[in-house]
């Protein structure tokens, strides 16, 4: 009797321990987040939207300054770690980025194909939407060339030099330095990710983006993000070995990853926590250290599917014929390449590709024009594609790795 009524009233407290366990998930807090943003965004003053706006950059500013060290720490420690398997998994990782950007660009022109004489877009000048300006920024004194590549190219550097030549010290300071880059973002830049989103959705709040989304280019926006969830349903779905229970528990860590990559428009700040987020899908978790830093800037399947898919539907507005494979393949061809050169940054990648729309599929300046602005404005679901296809194809090279690493070096 006296066993029922503490049960009795213990449950009001582990209730309380529970809502508070809740509160502090991040994924509930951005939630929180969006809703609040929704419904009470116009109450707020603007020199509040502007600081909340303001805090948000130097969040972001803050971890692009921690990033490329952290990623060459990541990079050279594990490459350091797989010894003589190190040079066969950097050829299989490049072959295997071109393989899948090549299959995403074939799928865009495959929707491409369907919808080219179903849809027109209307020819309509682009206006720069305003969004907030922030108090300051601190990233403009970031120096051009402390990117994430260059520290990605120094870690793989450093790291396949370690993998011949690598004293047990020096690795061990590269794992000492790791795992305080760890805890910097775990405890740190991870407890900032609410605060982050949500200083980001006043911005797009503000600068009208999700109105001006829909009046734009409503029907072909529809057509091209219903073939990107197609496209990412199958991605998790080799990556869970299409079994639903493991699908959806890959998708359920991830997502929240999706939505800071949305509001953030940046792959690059996002990396931390896809890492996180990854390392709960894989089977070795610090594979995903690897693998999501050597690929973000290279591997970006929403830019292949929308910018492609995009630069079909004005070739359209324009009356131009669509593409023949004589054509797409040189295009294609070259496009893949060039992804390989291409920086993670808001609407980047496109000033590197715009030259070969306009080489191979004979783009005019105006027609690239548009193209420009379609990936600025779009860029916020581009970006979040590009995280979310990383996270399944991070789970499926290691599947691919694994297969192959068991073949090539299994005993004899």
């Amino acid at each position: 009797m006296q066993e029922n009524g503490l049960k009795y009233k213990l449950k009001p407290l582990k209730l309380i321990f529970n809502c508070a366990k809740i509160l502090k998930n991040t994924a509930f807090q951005a939630i929180i987040s969006i809703c609040f943003v929704l419904f009470f965004s116009d109450h707020l003053p603007l020199s509040m939207t502007r600081s909340f706006y303001t805090l948000s950059l130097l969040i972001r500013d803050l971890l692009m300054y921690v990033l490329p060290i952290a990623i060459f720490f990541y990079i050279a420690s594990m490459l350091a770690e797989l010894k003589q398997q190190a040079f066969l998994l950097i050829g299989v990782l490049l072959l295997f980025e071109a393989l899948s950007n090549s299959l995403s660009i074939s799928y865009a022109y495959g929707i491409g194909f369907s919808f080219y004489n179903k849809i027109n877009l209307s020819n309509n000048t682009f206006q720069g939407m305003e969004g907030l300006s922030p108090y300051f920024n601190i990233g403009q004194f970031r120096p051009k060339f402390y990117t994430v590549d260059k520290g990605t190219l120094l870690g793989v550097i450093i790291g396949l030099f370690l993998a011949i030549e690598s004293g047990p010290t020096f690795i061990q300071s590269l794992q000492r330095s790791k795992d305080f880059i760890n805890l910097i973002f775990s405890k740190f830049f991870g407890k900032l990710i609410p605060l982050m989103v949500f200083g980001f959705l006043l911005n797009l709040e503000k600068s009208g983006f999700l109105t001006g989304l829909t009046h734009s280019y409503g029907l072909a926006f529809v057509i091209i993000l219903l073939g990107i969830l197609v496209y990412l349903i199958f991605l998790f779905s080799v990556a869970g070995a299409f079994r639903i229970s493991e699908i959806f528990r890959q998708i359920k860590n991830i997502w929240p990853v999706g939505l800071i990559a949305f509001t953030s428009s940046s792959s690059a700040a996002t990396m931390p926590f896809t890492i996180s987020a990854v390392e709960k899908n894989v089977k070795v978790p610090s594979f995903s250290r690897l693998i999501i830093p050597a690929t973000t800037n290279i591997q970006q399947i929403g830019d292949c599917i929308a910018n492609v898919f995009f630069g079909l539907l004005i070739l359209k507005q324009f009356n131009f014929p669509f593409p023949e494979i004589n054509i797409w393949l040189p295009f294609m061809t070259v496009y893949v390449l060039a992804r390989f050169t291409t920086a993670g940054m808001v609407g980047g990648a496109i000033f590197i590709l715009i030259p070969i729309f306009e080489k191979y599929l004979g783009f005019t300046p105006e027609m690239s024009s548009i193209l420009l602005a379609l990936n600025l404005l779009f860029d916020p679901i581009i970006t979040s594609t590009n995280v979310l296809a990383n996270g399944a194809l991070c789970v499926i090279f290691e599947k691919v790795w694994l297969t192959i690493k068991s073949l090539q070096f299994k005993p004899h």
